[in-house]
């Protein structure tokens, strides 16, 4: 009700001016108004833009879910992603998100994305077996982290020792509540730095 007073009272003051001073107003009022919208378009610009997409959590090769060797993971129980076959000694997290759970056994960590994605990274077959050895955590449950960020380091002579295999499925365990492409084929990557999975 205050901005319609305000209103009523600005254009009766527009009614009573002559009408050369009531277009110069009007040109004045609606140039300002598009510097403005200019203004805030190019703020827009240089806002960055939040990347949801999910990036390899380890150095190594991809491989299709499909063909990992692992029912489980790959008939897609527990839900579509990707594996990779780990050639360096550090789990990252494959993107920004919240550490939600370590396993106790040490072998796997899940993360919540930022888009609510819940990623399940599971390191190597079988490695629940191990009961912790072999694995070395790095961060904790409830920190927030960046791409990239080390999560869990391997002893990979210990893992050669016991003849581990070390294919690690990275699973979006809500996968049916998103829309996204998976990578296709057998491609070296880097951690934190290649793009595997992309949300539409």
């Amino acid at each position: 009700m205050v901005y319609l007073k305000i209103n009523i009272r600005i254009v009766t003051l527009l009614e009573a001016l002559p009408k050369t001073t009531v277009s110069l107003f009007y040109i004045m009022f609606m140039g300002s108004f598009f510097i403005c919208k200019r203004r805030e378009n190019m703020f827009d610009m240089f806002k960055k833009k939040r990347d949801n997409d999910l990036y390899a959590p380890v150095i190594g090769e991809t491989i299709a879910l499909e063909n990992v060797p692992d029912k489980m993971f790959a008939d897609k129980l527990m839900g579509e992603g990707i594996g990779f076959k780990f050639d360096g000694n550090t789990v990252c997290a494959p993107c920004d998100g919240k550490i939600s759970v370590i396993t106790n056994t040490l072998h796997a960590f899940g993360i919540t994305a930022d888009n609510g994605a819940e990623i399940l990274v599971h390191i190597g077959l079988d490695t629940v077996e191990l009961k912790g050895q072999g694995f070395k955590v790095i961060t904790e449950v409830g920190k927030k982290v960046k791409k990239g960020t080390p999560i869990i380091e391997i002893d990979r002579d210990f893992m050669k020792q016991n003849n581990v295999n070390l294919i690690t499925p990275m699973i979006i365990t809500n996968s049916d509540d998103f829309n996204f492409d998976i990578e296709k084929g057998d491609k070296q990557v880097i951690a934190g730095e290649s793009l595997v999975i992309r949300f539409r």
